[in-house]
Order: C-alpha cells, then structure tokens, then sequence
C-alpha cells in the first residue's frame, strides 16, 4: 500500500466510486457511534448492538476498497466487540476511541492501491456487482445474497462499474436495462465485459421484453434475460449456477487415448485453463477409473486396441448416472463416416487430429457450461438449492464406494422437521417455505464442502457425511439442532415462532451398506429420536441419544429484551452462566426432553410471554418434570393472589412482581443457587 503521505493518487475512476459511496459509508458510522452512546448510557438493545456490529462488518469488507485500510481493521475490532452478548463499559470506552478513529479516517483522503494489495477482509467469497438497478430490486437481491454468503457492491452507473471492476475482479455483474437507460452504455459495457480475459458474466435484469432488445443483448454476450419482477432468490439462483458453470477449476476432464503424447498434450493445454485432467492410456481400466475421477466431461479417442472410444461411449450412455455427461471424440479422421459413427454412439462433438488448443478448449468449454446449467435445473431442489432426492442418492452412492476402497467412515443422516406436518395450518404456507430455506441455509454453513446435503421432501433432509464415525456425526448434527431452535421465523398473520429438528444417523458397514440400508437405519432412529421429545438426535442400533445440553445457572424467559439484556448482563457480570428464550415455545423446546438444549438452576420465567404464556409453560415444565431440578421464579406484573397461588401450585418457587429492584432480584437468585447447593 503507498504511503499516504507520497502523494500518490488512487488509479482512474477511484474518486468517482469514493465520491459515490462515502455518505453511505458515514451513515454507517452514524450507526455504531449512536450505538456506543447507548451503550454508555447502559440502553444499549440487542437488536441495535447487531445492528451496529453488522455495520462494522460491512465496513471492513469494503473501506480497504476505497484505500482506507486502517479503517478495515478499525471496524473489524468494532465488530469483535459489538459481537458479544453484552458488551461492558470498558467495551464502550474502547469503541467509542475507536469509532472516533474510524470517522477520522474515513473523513481523510483515500491511499492509493497498489496491483498486489488484498482489497477485502472476505476475500475469497464471490462478489455480484449490481448495475443501474431499480434500488427496489437491488435491495431484495443485496439481502437474499449476502444471506447466501455473496459479496454484493451495488453502482449507480456504468462508470461507476467500471471503476469498480479496476480495483477488484468481480464474478458476475447483474445489470439494469430499463426504458430509463442509456441503451448504448449499457449494451456496451456489457460488450466490454465479455470481451475480457477471462470473460465477466453478466445477467440483464430489465422490464423491455421485446425481441429486438434480447437479441442486442444476446448479441453483447450477456449469459441471462430476466424481467425485473422475478423474485430475488430466482435472480441469485441464477448467478449462482453462472458461478458454478464459470469456475473452470471445479472442471474435472477424463482422457482417454492409447497415445501418451496427446494426453501429455490435453494435460498441458487443459491445464492452463484451471481444469484438473485424469489420463488414461488402458481403455480395459475405463469404469473404475470413471467411477472413482467422476468428471464433468469425456474426452474419447475415437480408435483404440481392446476397447474403442465408441463402445466406451455407448456403456456410458446406457448407464442413467453417465447418460448426461458430455463426451467430445478425437480422431484423425475427418470423413463424414467417422463423423457420423461419433454421433450415432452418443457423442456430443468431435475434433480432428492435430488440434488447435484453442478450438479444443472453446468446445470443451461450451460444452461445460451446458451441461452444468441443465444439471442444476435438473437435480436441485427448486425451493431451497440443494440436491434433489436422485441427485444426492447419487453422489451419496459414489462416495460410499470411495469409503469402502479407502476404508474410510462414513455416516447417513435423516433430519426432519419437527411437527412439520402442523407448521402450515398453525403458521401459514409462506412461513413454512422460510423454515424450510433458512434450515437449508443452515445445513449448508453448518457442514463441509465434501459432505452431501440433499432434501428429500417436505421438511426432510438427508445428509452425507464423509469421514465421521457415528458418534461424530450425531454431536455434528445436534450442535445443528441446537442452532435452529434459536432463529425466530415471522408467521403470515404476523408474530414469530421458533420451531425444531429431530434426527437419526446410521454408519456405514455398522447400519448398512447401500444408501437405501443406511436411510433405512437412519429412519428408525429418527422415529426413536422423536419418541425422546423434540430437536433429538439418536444413533442407529443405540439407544442413547445425544444432545449437546448447555449447564446453565439462570435461564431468563421473557420476550422484553431490554429486561432480559440487564439482567443478562448482571448475571454474567457476576460470574453467572445464563441462557434467554425469547417465548414459551422456544423455553419448553429447549428446556425439556430427555436430553434438553439447556439445563438451567434456576428458571426466570415470566407471564405475559408470546406464543405460549407462562403458567402454560410452567405446566408443561411440571409435567416435564424439569420444576424437579430446576428452580423456577415467576416474574409478572400480575399480582393477584390467583396467579400468586397458581404458579406455586404448578412448581414455581417464588413470585417476583414487576417492576423490582435489580439487586433484590438478585439477592433472592443467589439465595436459591446456596440452597440448592447446601
């Protein structure tokens, strides 16, 4: 990075993209700095300490960006702090020095960028660059993207895009063509971008649907029409498959031709463009190798000793897994007879010997890229993007065959969700659909890349987990378990809920050997895992289940955040472990079962709670017989000797009445913890 002081300036189109985006930046400072003054002031609510931590993350992502790097770690130490719980007053202190810092910076002129320099504190995600966008339609693309793990900048103009794209590469560029638009700007950016090296997809979001317009678009290079009122999620769906197809790094190419020299060749030349290259000079070997290389695309001499490429072919084509995989023929003969058999056999192009590197790559290319559009559409799973039940059957069976050559575990998982059936009728159909996606979502940052990930209906899934005994994959999946019970979904008749997942896991070899005898183990676990109570997990063949339950002194039940984060902060304060649930649904899921999410000494629970009132769960925790080793404290404003008598009949210890004195409060905490040591 140059030194601020040498007088350099940052590189073309810098200013007009700083220019754009500074008071949005400041904005962003607006918010933590009056978050801090909250914090000082001891109102600081959770829901504006996220705020604020989000917006320090969004800063460091991008101020390095705009030569500001001091600001990136600024707010990447903001971010850690506003990342707790419950920041303290010496947090406050140390924010508040560096927010002044952060402004200061922020308000100075930005360094130059040097070609080498990292830009992004994210770095490695993918990053979506959205163009002349109807601000409507961008936000509901920023949100749906970031959510899926996107890097997502947004520019005002094509000028603005272009000073962007000088100072970090971007993956794929959405843009806008609407009537307002400057026809010749945009179709010539577009043009520009596809004439890179490599080339920048892009996808034109626009509300002009004639066939003039997408025909000049075509012409330009763009990869996708899309009208502007398509849901957001369907837009980013289709970058993402653009993403994937464009990576040519995840292309695996196998080879197969008697002559060493032109596998050393088609090594070299596909190599320089990213794709990993599997060679083969022994036709007899093809399946195994085929089987265990699974490429994305079949290179085939067309005549070879012992097996030819055509027969090699035709076995392919005749098996439903291999049927779709794109097979390109080499031969040194450019007859049409040739040409024909090629064809007749199942071949999807073929190119004369010698070859030009060039043409080779270009048609491999291509023929990639098809392929792997119309895989995506074909085997995920519309709703949520993850493997359909075929697609992930599949990939499941090919790594069980890797684990068994290289003796390696491997486990099945079943999850579902729990009551599922009910979700709709209590919650509504929209509301169903979120559950749905966001556990996708989670299954998908919860797990690694290798592992399968598939949903099979409804609210199951199913999932393959690649060196994990069953031990480990069932603490794996409960961690996962445990996660989902804290996300509040928003019901279509308005009010949140929480919900859960129950499941069951099978090993292989110790429950079965075939995806179908695993799934099957996996099953009646799961149904075992249910019997035990909601967000369960049990072992195929094992009667324990394992959930990773939380020992905690104070569990606080009571939807007033502000209350909740004092106390919370009290507690901790004083060396306490406490848990909060923010409604009853979510304080019964988590505190009852055989195996609950939390134990909990004393329970803090107050009345007038959403979804389930207290009394309500302080009955079922009665029954549950959680009141046996828990300590439960009703706190309501309700003082009336019905409720006083009705709580204690049903288990509470105590009543405490709205509003209390905090260390009152805590002398009676304290008070329970002694007794129930002594």
């Amino acid at each position: 990075m140059t030194d601020p002081g040498s007088g350099a300036q940052p590189p073309a189109g810098f200013a007009t993209v700083w220019d754009h985006f500074r008071d949005p930046t400041l904005k962003r400072v607006d918010v933590i700095e009056d978050a801090v003054i909250a914090l000082l002031e001891g109102r600081l609510t959770p829901d504006q300490r996220r705020q604020a931590a989000r917006e320090a993350n969004k800063l460091a992502g991008s101020a390095g960006t705009f030569g500001f790097p001091r600001s990136s770690q600024l707010a990447q130490e903001i971010e850690k702090r506003l990342s707790t719980d419950s920041p303290g007053q010496q947090d406050a202190v140390f924010i508040s020095e560096q927010v002044l810092a952060l402004r200061a910076d922020l308000e100075g002129s930005p360094q130059a960028l040097s070609s080498g320099t990292e830009l992004f504190v994210e770095g490695s995600s993918p990053l979506l660059l959205l163009v002349e966008l109807d601000e409507t339609v961008a936000e509901r693309i920023l949100a749906d993207g970031e959510a899926r793990g996107l890097r997502i900048f947004s520019a005002r103009s094509v000028e603005s895009a272009r000073g962007m794209m000088l100072m970090e590469p971007i993956s794929v560029v959405l843009i806008g063509f609407s009537s307002g638009s400057n026809s010749e700007d945009v179709l010539g950016f577009i043009a520009e971008i596809s004439a890179r090296d490599p080339p920048v997809p892009s996808i034109v979001i626009t509300e002009r649907h004639g066939f003039e317009d997408r025909l000049e678009v075509a012409r330009r290079g763009a990869r996708k029409f899309v009208d502007n009122t398509t849901p957001a999620r369907a837009i980013v769906d289709a970058a993402m498959i653009i993403l994937r197809a464009t990576r040519g790094a995840t292309a695996t190419i196998l080879a197969v031709d008697d002559n060493a020299q032109i596998l050393t060749i088609l090594t070299t030349v596909l190599n320089r463009r990213g794709m990993k290259v599997v060679t083969l000079e022994d036709s007899r070997r093809f399946w195994d190798v085929l089987e265990e290389a699974n490429p994305d695309l079949v290179i085939l001499d067309l005549e070879m000793p012992h097996i030819d490429g055509l027969d090699l072919c035709r076995v392919m084509r005749n098996d439903r897994h291999w049927s779709q995989v794109p097979v390109l023929f080499l031969t040194g003969h450019g007859d049409p007879a040739h040409f024909q058999k090629a064809f007749a056999a199942g071949g999807d192009d073929i190119v004369i010997k010698p070859f030009q590197g060039f043409e080779l790559v270009t048609r491999i290319e291509n023929r990639l890229q098809r392929a792997r559009i119309e895989r995506e559409i074909a085997d995920t799973d519309e709703l949520t993007g993850l493997a359909n039940r075929q697609r992930a059957t599949e990939t499941i069976a090919r790594f069980l065959r890797l684990a068994r050559r290289k003796s390696d575990p491997y486990c099945v998982a079943v999850v579902e969700i729990d009551r599922f059936s009910r979700l709709s009728d209590k919650y509504g159909r929209s509301a169903v659909d979120a559950v749905v996606s966001s556990f996708a979502l989670l299954l998908t940052k919860s797990f690694r890349a290798e592992d399968v990930i598939g949903r099979w209906s409804g609210g199951e899934f199913t999932l393959g987990l690649y060196g994990s005994k069953k031990d480990q994959a069932a603490i794996k999946v409960a961690r996962l378990l445990g996660v989902l019970q804290q996300e509040k979904f928003l019901a279509d008749t308005g009010g949140g809920f929480h919900t859960s997942a129950s499941a069951g896991v099978a090993e292989y070899l110790l429950d079965g050997a075939s995806v179908e005898e695993l799934r099957k183990a996996a099953l009646a676990a799961l149904t075992q895992a249910k019997s035990a109570g909601v967000s369960q997990v049990a072992q195929a063949g094992d009667s324990l289940e394992v959930s990773l339950t939380t020992q905690v002194d104070v569990a606080l039940v009571d939807d007033d955040e502000a209350l909740t984060g004092l106390l919370r902060h009290t507690m901790e304060g004083r060396g306490l472990k406490v848990a909060v649930f923010s409604d009853g649904e979510a304080a019964v899921a988590g505190l009852t079962g055989n195996i609950p999410q939390v134990r909990a000494s004393i329970i803090l629970l107050g009345v007038d709670i959403p979804a389930l009132n207290g009394l309500e769960v302080l009955r079922r925790l009665n029954s549950s017989g959680v009141t046996k080793g828990s300590s439960v404290l009703m706190v309501t404003a309700r003082t009336g000797e019905s409720d006083v008598l009705a709580a204690l009949e049903l288990g509470a210890v105590d009543h405490i009445a709205k509003p209390f004195s905090v260390p009152v409060l805590m002398h009676k905490v304290r008070s329970v913890l002694r007794q129930q040591v002594e």
